[in-house]
């Protein structure tokens, strides 16, 4: 998986990750790598 993303497409996989996380935990971890890749 390429985590080279654009802002937008950031934010829709953090939205989705969110809504997911509850109910597959091991996405919490990529969630965090997501974050931790954001320039912002």
């Amino acid at each position: 998986m390429a985590l080279v993303l654009d802002y937008h497409t950031c934010e829709l996989l953090n939205w989705h990750l969110s809504r997911s996380v509850k109910r597959q935990p091991s996405l919490g971890v990529v969630h965090i790598a997501v974050e931790a890749g954001d320039p912002a």
